[in-house]
């Protein structure tokens, strides 16, 4: 899965920035709780003589009677980390629910 996840994102990332990019890391389930379905990982995305690492973190979830996707990204290092990221991802998550 996490290998399907990477094409289909490089595809799009190389379409809209009309370079070649390339995704290699991993990202994928990491588990639910009662508010969420948890996606996260660890890339590096490199495209144009640039390298990039990237850690990121999902939750999907339901709004308003709507499928809501959060995902949040930061440098290595910073926030907690891929587990951070769910957490925030969580965070903001349960904050569209509440919204009027």
């Amino acid at each position: 899965m996490a290998k399907e996840i990477n094409d289909e994102s490089e595809a799009g990332l190389s379409r809209v920035l009309g370079t070649s990019i390339a995704i290699e890391g991993e990202f994928g389930p990491r588990g639910a709780d009662a508010e969420c379905a948890y996606l996260g990982g660890s890339m590096n995305v490199s495209g144009a003589g640039i390298s990039y690492p990237v850690i990121t973190g999902s939750c999907i979830t339901s709004a308003a009677g709507k499928v809501v996707v959060v995902h949040t990204y930061d440098d290595p290092g910073k926030g907690g980390g891929a587990e951070g990221k769910m957490r925030f991802a969580r965070t903001i998550a349960l904050t569209i629910g509440k919204a009027p």
